[in-house]
């Protein structure tokens, strides 16, 4: 278990001086999001029947006093079976996150795994059979696949840190939980139980974030910032640096197209005011 000090999305905030032309520039991202750390529960992880998972407060990957979800598969008969587990960030109790996401502002989906050396099934067989594990928007292969995983040969021997990266094609996706989903077939071998711990996602980073300005005449400001394709952008207006006015949000509609974006201000202040841009 490993704690997290932030709660949601922060991105850095650029703001540029009206008068002046003063561009801001602040290194701004978006901070991982963590769906569970599985500290006391497994609260928001629902599994279909055929895979049993519980909380286990004797294995922790950081010895902190934690736990993690351990993972149960049954491979005695020779039947086709699914892993098929989700967890939803809406209605999680334990992690209280309550939002919808967006695949546009993450990476990968990032774990902790431990196999359990016991099994009656090798680590080789769970990898092999049927491939690897899909991770898919929503519940299990009725969603939408975002990325896939192996579990390493190093878990046999301890807990091991993988991150699944997001295919280049899956798009901007909003999405309420995610689910791994693997179709295995039975080896007559007992079952295959391994440990998950500290699943989040990670999220984009954007380097160098700088907002400038593009014309001031009449009353009208222009300002133009370099965005990520697909991201939403905010932008605000103050006067006195204390109160702040959102002049626009889920700007531009659908996202940025391209790597700059500009929004115009069509009854900017005179005298002076200092703008920000902000995502989400």
């Amino acid at each position: 278990m490993r704690t997290s000090c932030c709660r949601g999305i922060v991105t850095g905030l650029i703001a540029l001086a009206l008068v002046g032309t003063m561009a801001g520039k602040l290194r701004a991202q978006v901070l991982g999001w963590p769906l569970q750390n599985f500290t006391g529960n497994t609260c928001g992880w629902t599994a279909l029947s055929g895979v049993s998972f519980s909380y286990d407060p004797t294995k922790d990957d950081t010895g902190n006093g934690g736990g993690s979800a351990r993972f149960t598969l049954d491979y005695v008969g020779t039947n086709s079976n699914i892993l098929d587990v989700s967890v939803n960030n809406v209605d999680c109790c334990y992690c209280d996150l309550e939002a919808l996401l967006n695949t546009s502002n993450y990476v990968s989906l990032d774990f902790d795994v431990k196999w359990d050396g016991t099994s009656g099934v090798p680590l080789s067989y769970f990898n092999s059979d049927g491939g690897g594990v899909q991770i898919y928007l929503g519940n299990g292969y009725s969603g939408i696949p975002i990325a896939s995983f192996t579990i390493p040969d190093a878990a046999t021997n301890g807990w091991v840190h993988v991150s699944a990266p997001f295919f280049t094609n899956e798009g901007s996706n909003s999405f309420s939980g995610i689910s791994l989903f693997k179709n295995y077939t039975g080896n007559g071998d007992g079952t295959a139980t391994f440990w998950l711990d500290n699943v989040s996602l990670v999220g984009r980073t954007t380097n160098h974030f700088t907002v400038s300005p593009v014309s001031t005449a009449g009353g009208v400001f222009t300002l133009k910032w370099n965005s990520v394709p697909n991201y939403t952008y905010s932008v605000q207006r103050t006067t006195d640096t204390v109160t702040w006015t959102n002049l626009v949000t889920a700007y531009p509609p659908g996202g940025a197209t391209g790597t700059t974006t500009s929004y115009t201000d069509s009854n900017s202040p005179s005298g002076h005011a200092l703008y920000r841009v902000s995502s989400p």
